[in-house]
């Protein structure tokens, strides 16, 4: 909750920051933001950074290589296969389906 209200002074924007007065899944233990890397760690092509609040961050975005769109949706796919909700604004962010039953941390 801490680092949630230092990043709300510095990104006041709800597609990216939770509010800290409502809190977040984060906060709930209940997200992951996270991406794909090869064997020896290097992380694999993406549309953007990671935590780059732009247009590239949302899983939409198909203005970049094809082998970044196809990195985008494997991570995508491993994830919902494995009990978790994709957002709309953040190609590396995560929720526990059941994150609604988690108390605030």
């Amino acid at each position: 909750m801490s680092v949630q209200k230092i990043m709300w002074e510095f990104v006041k924007d709800e597609d990216f920051i939770a509010p800290p007065w409502r809190g977040s899944i984060h906060n709930r233990g209940a997200a992951v933001d996270l991406t794909l890397v090869d064997l020896k760690g290097n992380d694999l092509e993406m549309p953007s950074d990671f935590d780059d609040f732009s247009e590239r961050a949302k899983i939409n975005y198909n203005c970049c290589s094809i082998e970044s769109i196809k990195n985008r949706e494997l991570l995508a796919e491993a994830m919902i296969k494995n009990g978790f909700r994709r957002i709309k604004s953040e190609w590396w962010h995560f929720n526990d389906e059941e994150f609604e039953k988690y108390d605030i941390l």
